[in-house]
């Protein structure tokens, strides 16, 4: 779960306003980062990013990631979401429209390494097309679970400001994210392909495998399913990549949550994304207080909800 940070006073930008630079920007900001990957590859830095390296950076790596075709398209394209959260998440407010281009070609640039909320592809072992399954499975999920992981994760509104805009209280909005968040968890852990065809006993078992990663199985399950990951490789092999996928996945949900908005921009974001900005700079939302008024967010969510 991310580290709650105030933010109220740092973005005045709304998220369609930016998603609409990051759009039109998309196509440069995509062959920037294809250039920027090219010449890493063909110079190698520090960290081992050359030819051949285990993070899929190289040629015919162990994750089969090669040089050219849709496995380059995909890290560019990492690439790109990453730098359009990370600038999201900078102090934004509306007259900063017009430096936006130039501050997003520079996070494409500049990637940094993995860190709170960072989706950098290199320093991530996972396979080609994340994203594009992870905008998939929260775009599928409940339409209030999506808009409560929104205002939480992308918004980065605290519990009870999301309560406000979601006319709910507390207690429920913080059990709707758990669900949530467990929710999109699962699904991304279930989009996972998997190497060759298993038999019928390990194809049961591996669909069964996000729920063991996620410990939601019963003690004796876990024993009985362990001893056959003792005996199978191919098992074994699978479940350490969801390991690993789940290690990363909640550094992941915050990008592909904004990428969905730009690249979809579902209705009920939109109007969210409008309440969240209107009710970010109150002070009694953001410090939870119950005198609230939600005659600025009413019409917001109706037309979300109603």
């Amino acid at each position: 779960m991310p580290e709650a940070r105030d933010t109220s006073a740092s973005r005045t930008l709304g998220a369609e306003r930016y998603a609409e630079v990051v759009r039109r920007e998309r196509g440069g900001l995509l062959a920037l980062a294809e250039r920027h990957l090219t010449a890493e590859s063909a110079t190698g830095d520090a960290a081992g990013h050359g030819t051949g390296d285990v993070a899929g950076h190289g040629t015919g790596d162990a994750a089969g990631h090669g040089t050219g075709g849709g496995a380059a398209v995909d890290r560019a394209e990492e690439l790109v979401v990453e730098a359009v959260f990370r600038v999201w998440r900078e102090t934004l407010s509306a007259a900063a429209l017009d430096s936006l281009p130039e501050r997003l070609a520079d996070a494409v640039r500049r990637p940094v390494a993995a860190g709170r909320g960072s989706a950098h592809p290199a320093r991530h072992p996972m396979s080609p097309g994340r994203i594009r399954r992870a905008v998939r499975v929260l775009a599928e999920l409940p339409r209030r679970q999506l808009a409560a992981l929104w205002l939480a994760e992308a918004e980065e509104l605290p519990v009870a400001a999301v309560a406000r805009l979601l006319e709910s209280n507390h207690h429920v909005v913080a059990a709707l994210l758990r669900r949530a968040r467990e929710n999109a968890r699962s699904g991304y852990l279930l989009s996972q392909p998997g190497e060759g065809a298993p038999s019928p006993e390990c194809a049961e078992r591996r669909h069964r495998m996000p729920a063991h990663v996620r410990g939601a199985v019963s003690e004796e399950d876990d024993w009985e399913f362990r001893r056959h990951l003792a005996d199978c490789a191919d098992c074994l092999t699978h479940w350490d990549r969801l390991a690993r996928v789940d290690e990363h996945w909640p550094r992941l949900l915050g990008p592909a949550l904004l990428w969905l908005y730009v690249v979809d921009a579902p209705e009920q974001l939109v109007e969210l994304a409008d309440a969240a900005l209107a009710v970010r700079e109150d002070p009694e939302v953001n410090a939870g207080s119950a005198r609230t008024p939600l005659r600025v967010v009413r019409r917001f969510a109706a037309r979300a909800f109603g």
